[in-house]
């Protein structure tokens, strides 16, 4: 997203009405090849796209990070971190997929929101542990690992996974010194999430993509409910076989107590 055009919220105009607005990347070429590799990145999933309005504001107090990127050869300086996405009553952690494209905080605007496919992205999440929705289950939690994330997240969708952060069509030139762990971390979880091959780590997980042909896109992660293994009341035949040897011990003990005397002093 364009550090330049965050704090300078454009006016609302209906998501019809709203015509692609091309930055100077895009009329170089560059924005519109950016699209093309973000548009394979992710691709549509079954099920219906819905309007939907959000408020992008910053996750407070987790500042962003200055960064310095390369994008199929050209320079940009930009913030990396974590966004917080408002609609309606509920809020959620998002991150950015496109470089050529500004983002406003505190803004509102329509956004077409669907359901996207993508093994890498899933795969990446997965190893983070991102939980938009829910801050209680959410392992990304500290600012580096906020700013790693979007940086991975990056490199996901313009090189895939398997690549490096200091090579290919995007690549991280520089992170703020307070930051300077983001680099590392973010090399680390592209390298989990190349290695992960059990696809039930992630199967049943729900990836969204927040959409404006203008505005900056978004995607937010929701893992697969953990699956509760289901108690079987039927014993295993070795425990119905203690169960009533068991059983039948306590019966004779009964029995064989019911069979002494009275002892004088013992309640009857």
């Amino acid at each position: 997203m364009s550090r330049r055009l965050l704090r300078r919220p454009p006016p609302v105009a209906p998501r019809a009405a709203v015509a692609p607005a091309l930055s100077p990347a895009a009329r170089l070429g560059v924005g519109s090849l950016s699209l093309v590799v973000v548009a394979t990145a992710l691709a549509l999933a079954p099920g219906t796209a819905r309007a939907d309005t959000v408020t992008v504001q910053r996750l407070d107090p987790q500042p962003f990070a200055n960064v310095s990127l390369r994008l199929f050869g050209r320079s940009y300086s930009d913030l990396a971190g974590e966004l917080t996405l408002t609609s309606g009553q509920s809020s959620f952690a998002a991150y950015c997929i496109e470089l050529t494209q500004p983002a406003y905080l505190g803004s509102r605007a329509n956004y077409s929101v669907s359901t996207v496919s993508s093994s890498a992205l899933s795969r990446l999440f997965t190893v983070a542990g991102l939980d938009s929705g829910h801050m209680s289950t959410d392992r990304v939690d500290t600012a580096a690992e906020m700013v790693a994330l979007q940086l991975a997240v990056w490199e996901t969708v313009y090189d895939g996974l398997g690549g490096s952060l200091a090579s290919g069509n995007f690549s991280v030139a520089g992170v703020s010194s307070s930051y300077a762990t983001a680099w590392t971390l973010a090399q680390g979880y592209l390298q989990a999430a190349y290695q992960l091959t059990d696809t039930s780590l992630y199967a049943g997980s729900t990836l969204l993509r927040y959409a404006n042909p203008s505005l900056q896109d978004f995607v937010a992660y929701t893992p697969a409910p953990p699956q509760v293994t289901p108690v079987s009341v039927v014993p295993e035949p070795q425990t119905a076989l203690m169960l009533g040897a068991g059983l039948a011990t306590v019966a004779l003990v009964g029995w064989r107590r019911r069979r002494q005397p009275w002892v004088q002093g013992e309640r009857t």
